[in-house]
């Protein structure tokens, strides 16, 4: 149940754009905008980076909420095509400056999100 002042009524009866729609479903997830959970998960990434420094050991720092702010870009459902396609965009980038992979889980929700944009 959406506390946003949409109710399921609305949502069943075309009163509201898909857009607000996602925008209402982002917004009771506490996700925000793409650029607020892109600037998290940056911000995250340099303070991990920032602790690993400090701590001058493999893998310290790594439990600052980057995996969290990765998980909230990856589960961002997109508004609209634009959005869609910058959240892909910054994934993609995320990916091949780290010269990682997306989990097989992590890849099927991003195509999910992405899928009503086609």
């Amino acid at each position: 149940m959406l506390s946003l002042g949409i109710s399921s009524n609305d949502l069943s009866g075309g009163n509201h754009s898909s857009r607000q729609i996602r925008t209402a479903i982002n917004a009771e997830a506490r996700l925000g905008t793409l650029a607020d959970i892109t600037e998290r998960h940056v911000a995250a990434q340099r303070a991990a980076k920032v602790l690993r420094e400090a701590e001058k050991g493999p893998g310290a720092g790594d439990v600052i909420d980057e995996s969290a702010a990765r998980r909230d870009v990856i589960a961002y459902q997109p508004a609209d095509h634009r959005e869609s396609i910058g959240k892909l965009v910054y994934i993609a980038a995320y990916l091949i400056a780290r010269r990682e992979r997306l989990e097989e889980r992590e890849m099927a929700t991003v195509m999910e999100m992405a899928a009503p944009f086609g």
